[in-house]
């Protein structure tokens, strides 16, 4: 089973990556379980690069999280290394988060 999960890495056009998982498998979300994701962002997220909270986005209901690379110049607010991760919950999107940042920090993603 895998993860269903969305990442989105901005360059002048976007990419989306795409992991599926059985809702199932979706872990329960308790305290353990939510320390244990912020470790794991914090442990993947490459140096240098800053991590916003996850939050809620009643719209999609849905939640999402972003990171962005703060030494590339922005042209006129635009960030080429930007990187959103979206889930169903708040355990699940930082889930996906930590998976997406250890993609960037291992060099395997972009490419």
């Amino acid at each position: 089973m895998r993860l269903m999960a969305s990442c989105f890495f901005r360059f002048s056009h976007p990419r989306r990556m795409t992991w599926h998982t059985h809702p199932a498998a979706l872990g329960a979300m308790t305290d353990e379980a939510l320390a244990a994701a912020w470790e794991a962002v914090h442990a993947n997220t490459p140096a240098g690069w800053q991590v916003g909270p996850p939050g809620y986005v009643d719209r999609y209901r849905q939640w999402n999280m972003y990171a962005f690379d703060p030494t590339e110049r922005p042209v006129v607010g635009k960030r080429a290394r930007e990187w959103t991760a979206v889930g169903r919950s708040e355990l699940h999107c930082l889930e996906v988060k930590a998976r997406c940042l250890g993609e960037i920090k291992a060099g395997r993603w972009p490419r």
